[in-house]
Order: structure tokens, then sequence, then C-alpha cells
């Protein structure tokens, strides 16, 4: 009843779990902010942990346990610009690929704005292709997805958008992070352009539609960090109930069940290591 693979311990560490081999032909939406959010995912997806390959502990022998790789989920980090020049986006992607993480993205924007910068900048074509470059030269790994971000819709326009993908695909990156798409005619025009998978930075209004986006080469669709707004809501209404005087018993019915906390906290797990080493 707990949360599969989420435990510690002294465990061989897995091999890479590479993103490509998941995205398939359709559009998945990911979005997941800390490690309270990712175990709550987790707990939503418990049900098919064995067909997502989780052990079985009972068919486990007791040789087995110090060969066997901890599972790894797939985790995909906005790498910013790779906070420097090229070369320091060779140590950034160096830095993540030893954390294990299984896709990044590089952007071509001006980082940390510029004094007097009115609004977001870009930085030309030719440094972009640089820091896509260097990336993938920084990766040792090639289950490592390395995806190109741009936010050139949004800033410079449709043609300059596809002249920087186009670029950046033929650096080698292995996607395009498309932030600041707002209609299909935008993704269309640019899926029209490169072969290789889309992800966008957000789907509202007529991108909504996960069919019609896998269709056009879109593979990753953000969907904001909703459950840490819900999350922000939920403990700013709790403090301001609690400050107000409602009574913590008053509450019950918007904080989570006992099951549910038992689950998230692991609690029957504590309690046997408990029993088995403290006793």
């Amino acid at each position: 009843g707990e949360i599969p693979g989420d435990s510690g311990g002294g465990q061989v560490r897995a091999p890479r779990v590479g993103v490509r081999p998941h995205l398939g032909p359709h559009c998945r939406g990911p979005g997941i902010r800390g490690g309270h959010v990712r175990r709550v995912h987790r707990l939503l997806h418990r049900a098919g942990s064995a067909r997502h390959r989780g052990a079985d502990p009972d068919r486990v022998r007791p040789a087995d346990p110090p060969h066997l790789p901890r599972r790894r989920p797939v985790v995909m980090v906005d790498a910013d610009h790779g906070y420097g020049n090229a070369l320091s986006v060779m140590r950034t992607v160096e830095e993540l690929e030893t954390a294990g993480v299984s896709a990044l993205t590089i952007e071509d924007t001006v980082l940390p704005v510029s004094f007097g910068a009115n609004g977001a900048q870009l930085l030309s074509v030719e440094e972009g292709i640089g820091k896509m470059k260097a990336a993938l030269a920084g990766r040792t790994d090639p289950a490592l997805t390395i995806a190109g971000r741009t936010s050139a819709l949004r800033i410079s326009g449709l043609e300059d958008t596809i002249k920087r993908v186009k670029a950046y695909e033929a650096a080698g990156v292995d996607a395009i992070f498309l932030a600041g798409a707002n209609t299909r005619d935008e993704v269309a025009a640019v899926a029209a352009e490169v072969s290789v998978p889309l992800l966008l930075g957000g789907t509202t209004g007529e991108l909504q539609d996960k069919e019609w986006l896998g269709a056009n080469g879109v593979k990753v669709a953000l969907q904001g960090h909703l459950p840490f707004s819900a999350a922000v809501k939920a403990v700013y209404d709790t403090l301001k109930a609690l400050r107000d005087g409602v009574a913590p018993a008053d509450l019950r019915d918007s904080l989570a069940p006992d099951e549910m906390m038992g689950q998230f906290t692991r609690r029957s797990s504590y309690q046997k290591w408990t029993a088995d080493y403290l006793n």
C-alpha cells in the first residue's frame, strides 16, 4: 500500500533512464515540482508498478540485492542557459549527467537580464549554436537527452524561431523545447521544419488537445506547476482558518485522510524498521 521504489539504502546505481523510450507517438503532460509532489505522483501511479517493471520482493533471491540497481524515475531538468557561457554549459551538462537526469534543456535567452533591457533578450543564433554544441560535447552518456530551448516566438517572431530551431537541430540536439507557443499554427509551422521531437512550455487554449499535439510532433507539453499552486493555496487557507479561530477538528474534511498520509510518509515501512532494528 505504499509508494514503490521510494526507499533509500545502499543499492547499486541504476543505469540512466532515458526519456526517449517513454515518449512514443503520444504527447505527455508532466509537471512535478519538488520531492513531495513526486512522492504523491508515485502514490497515484503505484498500481501500475508491476506493469512498469517494479521489483517483486517475494522473488528476489538472497544473493541478488547487492547486484540489483535502484530503479530511477525519468527526470527532465530545465537547465536554463547553462549558467554562463558555452564552457559553463559543458560543466552544467556534466554535473546533471552525473546526477542521473534523463533529459535537460539549454535555452538561448540572455540570462541574467541585462541592465536596462526592455524585456527578455535572445543570444545571437551563432552563440546559441555554440551553447548547443558545447552541451553535446559535455555529454558522455548517449541516453541523456539534450533539448535546445528557445523563446523566440514571443520575442523575435516565427521566422527567427524557425531559423533557430533548424540551426539547433543541425547542431545535433535531440529535441526542441518551444517556449511561448500559443497557437496550433505556430506549432505546426515549427514542426514542419524539424524532424526531432518538440517539447512545449505550456498548453493553453487550442493547444490543450494532446492527440493533436502528438500528431504534430509534440512529445511533452508542460502544464504548469498546478500541484505546487494548489499546495500553496491549501497551506494559506489552513493557516488563515486557524488564525481566524477555526478549531483543528473542524478542518478535517479539507485534510488528507489518515490512510493517504500513511502511504505518503511510508508509515508501515518505518513501523517495520522500528520493530526490526530498534527492539
